[in-house]
């Protein structure tokens, strides 16, 4: 596997060019998220675990880590984050998802990233393993986070869907969800329980949870 390493420039790096890049490809990115809930002293350490179905995976999630003030890591297929080392310098360590011996050196390193005493410490993943589209069905959660949730007593998981849609405005809009922490044995079906939330925030612009990572350009609410 490989460690990741969080070089402070390099992160901060990351963060502008992500801003950047989706206020210019985004109409808006939105996160609905009760953040009273990440005010608790018991939320952390956390895992988000997510729908893997866009490139921008793991990229859109630095506006979230950003917003929340989150201490992150996430977690990348190995053959990836060998084509991508620069995001090993900003928190992202690599899992040999092909190998067994690989699967449980990520899981134990995972393991000791959640013991940290680091405030709000994060964990991201996607426990389907691998990228799948809106045209398929989601195939089965592998093994990882179950174990680590069994091995980190202490730790929360909460589901983290997520909607890249084009419709009436010029560029495709994006929408997050997370959803309240999952007990262990229910993890699928939290993620999807987020996800069919989130289908239905799509149609509404009132939520009271409701906010702007990327907000709307300023003429769409009427301004110049």
């Amino acid at each position: 596997m490989i460690k990741a390493e969080k070089d402070r420039i390099r992160t901060w790096l990351l963060f502008r060019y992500c801003r950047f890049a989706m206020r210019r490809r985004f109409f808006s990115v939105r996160l609905y998220v009760d953040l009273d809930d990440f005010q608790e002293t018991g939320t952390f350490p956390l895992i988000l675990y997510g729908n893997h179905s866009y490139w921008w995976d793991g990229l859109m999630e630095t506006l979230i880590f950003d917003r929340l003030n989150l201490d992150y890591y996430i977690m990348m297929e190995e053959k990836n984050l060998l084509k991508f080392r620069y995001f090993q310098k900003t928190g992202v360590f690599g899992v040999d998802l092909d190998s067994q011996k690989g699967r449980s050196q990520a899981l134990l390193y995972a393991a000791r990233l959640l013991r940290s005493d680091s405030f709000r410490r994060t964990l991201l993943m996607y426990p389907h393993g691998r990228l799948v589209n809106d045209f398929e069905p989601w195939p089965e959660f592998q093994g990882g986070l179950s174990g680590l949730l069994k091995i980190n007593e202490g730790a929360h998981a909460r589901p983290m869907a997520k909607k890249i849609h084009s419709g009436k405005y010029p560029l495709p809009e994006a929408v997050i969800r997370i959803g309240a922490p999952i007990a262990a044995d229910n993890l699928e079906e939290g993620l999807r329980s987020c996800h069919e939330k989130l289908l239905k925030d799509l149609n509404s612009d009132e939520e009271t949870d409701r906010h702007w990572l990327i907000p709307p350009p300023r003429k769409w609410h009427g301004k110049t």
